[in-house]
């Protein structure tokens, strides 16, 4: 985990049975020296995170982004329950919430995985704090 609430690859892979791999990925901006280029190529593998130009490493993640890792991370270890119906209605901000993560966010909050900023928004673009994956470590 990164300085600021910035989460830097925070996955449990024992709790998820994940295996490192040896880093073959072109960022441009990760090196195969780097501490978690393996688990990252890890990640790329399975699908967690889409290999583009840059991965940023030192950026945060948004909540939704968040969620799309959860959601990938725990679907791979046969550990999450997809949600049966739209429960994010309960969002004031739901419109908010970009097209590609509407199931992500819903499957996760669904599953009590992640919960809303309060009772009535989930602010989807805010960066996210380690805390969720600490939690969703703990309840898978």
């Amino acid at each position: 985990m990164g300085e600021d609430g910035k989460v830097k690859l925070a996955i449990d892979f024992d709790a998820l049975k994940l295996e490192e791999t040896e880093y073959t990925a072109e960022f441009s901006d990760v090196s195969a020296l780097d501490g978690y280029a393996g688990k990252l190529q890890t990640m790329i593998n399975n699908g967690t995170i889409a290999s583009y130009h840059e991965f940023r490493p030192n950026d945060g993640i948004s909540r939704e982004e968040m969620c799309k890792i959860l959601y990938i991370s725990l679907e791979n270890a046969g550990k999450l329950k997809k949600a049966e119906t739209n429960v994010l209605d309960v969002f004031a901000d739901k419109s908010l919430i970009s097209d590609w993560a509407t199931d992500y966010v819903n499957t996760i909050f669904a599953n009590k995985i992640m919960i809303g900023t309060s009772d009535t928004t989930f602010v989807p673009n805010e960066n996210s704090p380690t805390e969720p994956f600490d939690s969703a470590n703990k309840r898978s």
